[in-house]
This record gives structure tokens, sequence and C-alpha cells, in this order.
């Protein structure tokens, strides 16, 4: 579907065409078509993010480090 706008807009502004408004029309068809996918693909791609809690990262990471390191201390 995209392609064939995208298409749509491209035969539209060829060289070929003497009609300056449609030409014109064209250009500013396909810069706001462009512009309003480039919105849409941040908003989803902002959607899609997690949020990560470094702090939470960090404890648990120090929780394995001191696990790791009593591995050899622990007497039977």
């Amino acid at each position: 579907m995209g392609f064939g706008i995208v298409l749509v807009i491209f035969v539209a502004t060829m060289p070929g065409f003497k009609d300056r408004d449609l030409r014109a029309g064209a250009i500013v068809a396909f810069l706001a078509a462009t512009a309003i996918w480039a919105v849409a693909m941040i908003r989803w791609m902002l959607r899609r993010s997690e949020i990560v809690d470094l702090n939470e990262l960090m404890e648990i990471k120090r929780q394995n480090d001191r696990r790791r390191s009593n591995r050899g201390r622990r007497e039977y």
C-alpha cells in the first residue's frame, strides 16, 4: 500500500507533467506523508521501548556477584 502511494506521487512529480499545481500538490502530499510516517515510527518505537531501572539492575548484579564470591567459602 505504502509503495503504491509513493509510486503514484513519484509519477505525478515526473518532469513530463506540465501542470505545476499538480506537481506542487504531489510534492507537498509526499512530504506530508513522509513526515507523518516518521512521527508514527518514532511513537511506535517509544511505545515498544522498555523503561529500565538501572538501580534495580545494579542490585541484581551485586547479588549475583555476592553469590559467586561466596561459592568457594562454603563449609560442609
